[in-house]
């Protein structure tokens, strides 16, 4: 038989990385590197300047698998693949420091993987790179594996939900 018989080799698959953010505000370009750190580019593409948030690491535990694990087992639009993606899993030890970054009013809001009591740990800065203030915010969805993304105007925090049951969606402010 021909190589195309043989099985390819599937690499292992972090559920909790992602890519890294691409935010144009104000004739600037910000970029987050693999470490967490934001580049900051002005619009001919020179490097301005360099923002390091201060990161608490933060485990992935036990619990964390096993919500990943029946998200991808239950979820209507990816368990038709659960039986190819289950013994290919690999959880890294931390989270990745930014779930997701959004810039408004001038401030930089990192939304990092840490939930305490249903609210979600944020780091701002101001567009400058100075540190601001470290909080949690209550969100409606707070899950590992949410779709649900929020934005952010005029320091309110915006998250539309969707009820599956219902066929609904809800903004939440």
């Amino acid at each position: 038989p021909g190589p195309d018989v043989f099985p390819v080799p599937i690499e292992k698959m972090n559920p909790v990385g992602r890519l890294p953010f691409f935010l144009s505000y104000k004739n600037k370009i910000f970029i987050e590197s693999s470490s967490g750190a934001i580049l900051v580019f002005d619009s001919k593409g020179n490097h301005i300047k360099k923002i390091t948030p201060k990161f608490t690491p933060y485990a992935v535990t036990k619990k964390h698998e096993k919500e990943v694990f029946n998200f991808y087992k239950n979820d209507p639009k990816i368990k038709q693949f659960f039986n190819f993606i289950k013994d290919n899993i690999e959880y890294p030890k931390y989270f990745p420091n930014i779930r997701q970054t959004k810039i408004s009013d001038n401030q930089i809001y990192m939304q990092t993987w840490r939930v305490k009591n249903q609210k979600s740990e944020f780091i701002v800065h101001d567009i400058d790179g100075k540190f601001k203030k470290r909080l949690f915010i209550k969100l409606p969805d707070v899950r590992i594996m949410s779709r649900n993304q929020i934005e952010i105007y005029k320091n309110q925090v915006y998250q539309i939900v969707e009820i599956i049951e219902d066929e609904q969606w809800e903004l939440h402010i």
